[in-house]
């Protein structure tokens, strides 16, 4: 009996102990949260999220910690393109650097998480990285582009079907996705009528000016665009009308062999 009490008052110091290490160890805050880490190989992230339901905040802390990541790929997409110098309407380096990040948050894989931390007192806290020859692979395979419906036209509108066929025969340095999402590549094709169509003696329709521009857009920006036209054309109707004269633009447009290599510069 005495053996015995003996063995209990011998591991109950060594339980306390075990139990104190155990919560210090719990509340001991990383160092990577005061001293994010740094590394040529690879991009990190943190986040957190104090809300005091455990699992609501892991999720919260997961999200931010993908943005965080995502916001240090943007900088350096800036700085690769020099975006800031091609600017235009307006927009501002931290509006052109949110539009990044949001479109690299949306195509993040293959996130590695490094550590986790829970405090009751302070939330989860979470830290991600990714490989940067990752992301390039990731990068190099989503060079596609989406390409819209014209502007001002149907989405089921015939001159989609040519438009798509022009652009797949200039061999252009990316893969055409019609339709594609989140990718930050994207071409478009507007048509801009300079003033508003006018009745002609027989009766029909016609446009004064009617000009296609093509854009090339990276993140929401327009890196490239070409205009063609303006042309006249008249017709029954205004959608007549205005298709025959779109018709001219596409022509003009598969006819422009500088298109390809002046896109190139530009990028």
């Amino acid at each position: 009996m005495h053996r015995f009490l003996k063995s209990i008052l011998f591991s109950f110091p060594l339980i306390l102990l075990s139990c104190a290490g155990q919560t210090g160890q719990s509340i001991a805050e990383p160092e990577w949260l005061s001293l994010p880490p740094s590394d040529p190989d690879y991009y990190f992230g943190i986040g957190g999220s104090d809300t005091g339901n455990e699992a609501d905040d892991r999720e919260a802390a997961i999200a931010r910690a993908q943005a965080d990541l995502a916001a240090s790929i943007s900088v350096d997409i800036i700085s690769e393109f020099k975006l800031e110098e091609k600017l235009s309407g307006g927009v501002s380096s931290e509006t052109l650097e949110n539009r990044i990040t949001q479109s690299v948050n949306q195509s993040l894989v293959n996130l590695e998480t490094m550590d986790s931390w829970y405090d009751p007192d302070r939330g989860y806290w979470i830290l991600v990285r990714m490989d940067k020859s990752t992301w390039e692979e990731q990068r190099a395979a989503d060079r596609r582009m989406s390409v819209p419906p014209p502007a001002g036209l149907d989405i089921n509108s015939g001159l989609n079907i040519p438009f798509l066929a022009i652009l797949s025969g200039k061999n252009l340095p990316y893969s055409i996705l019609p339709g594609g999402r989140n990718t930050p590549y994207e071409f478009t094709l507007d048509w801009v009528v300079s003033d508003f169509p006018a009745l002609d003696d027989a009766g029909g329709i016609f446009f004064s000016r009617l000009t296609g521009v093509v854009s090339f857009k990276h993140y929401g920006i327009i890196l490239f665009s070409r205009e063609y036209g303006p042309f006249k054309e008249g017709g029954l109707s205004y959608e007549q009308a205005r298709e025959r004269a779109a018709l001219k633009v596409l022509e003009e447009f598969r006819t422009d062999s500088s298109f390809t290599d002046d896109l190139a510069g530009a990028l």
